[in-house]
């Protein structure tokens, strides 16, 4: 008697954010739309070598906001996952570029267990516009114009450490136009504001990452002070 297939794995079940979270973390790391965010690079903490957490249990990933015309698509690899699709169509009614046809609510997210141990590499990858070749992930070195198109801000709650995602989805330098002449690729005349997309992570660690976290004076990107639910800290991106 003939076995059916295995059917394929269901998706991860929707979860959403504490309120009060999304509310400090939409405050403080999303970037005003179209306005360029100047030394980006050593504005960020090091995205070069993230990994899964010490001692956690799953990785969990939610939607902060999105001020991005395209539609956009993230997935990440790490441990058994490879490109593993965690939102397919980043797009929402209420985002900083609504869309009325959205589909994401803010603070919306999707929580990965199994698969992933104690210091598995992990790499998070924008696909900018669902096109394959127009591909940006935390990892400068793997980008196909070379650029940064990530940006990332530490943050603990008392309890968990955060990672704040920040990408640009638009390819080349800033304001670059015509064809590149290393890839062919056109430039679209980016903005770098890094508020495409941009997601809370927790599970993921960077090398410099900890519990006992230490707020430093003044806040990047000119925004708010931080919220009282928690402590933010910014280090530099060790020079590549």
């Amino acid at each position: 008697m003939l076995c059916p297939p295995p059917l394929p794995p269901l998706p991860p079940p929707p979860l959403q954010l504490n309120e009060n979270l999304w509310k400090a973390f939409n405050t403080n790391y999303v970037q005003n739309e179209s306005v360029f965010v100047n030394n980006a690079n050593s504005l960020s903490v090091d995205l070069s070598k993230l990994t899964f957490a010490k001692g956690a249990n799953s990785l969990d990933v939610f939607f902060i906001n999105e001020g991005a015309g395209y539609r956009n698509q993230l997935t990440f690899s790490g441990g058994s996952y490879n490109n593993q699709m965690i939102f397919d169509d980043i797009s929402s009614k209420d985002s900083v570029v609504k869309e009325s046809n959205g589909k994401l609510k803010l603070g919306q997210g999707f929580s990965f267990t199994g698969g992933l141990k104690a210091g598995d590499a992990v790499d998070f990858t924008l696909i900018s516009n669902k096109r394959s070749n127009y591909t940006f992930g935390t990892n400068m070195a793997t980008n196909v114009d070379g650029l940064q198109h990530a940006i990332g801000y530490e943050y603990f709650d008392g309890t968990d450490n955060w990672l704040i995602l920040g990408f640009e989805d638009l390819y080349g330098d800033l304001k670059a136009q015509g064809t590149d002449s290393k890839t062919g690729l056109k430039n679209e005349g980016s903005d770098r504001d890094f508020n495409d997309v941009v997601v809370a992570l927790r599970g993921v660690s960077t090398r410099e990452f900890s519990s006992q976290a230490v707020p430093e004076p003044g806040m990047m990107l000119g925004l708010a002070g931080a919220a009282a639910v928690g402590v933010l800290r910014r280090r530099q991106v060790a020079k590549v």
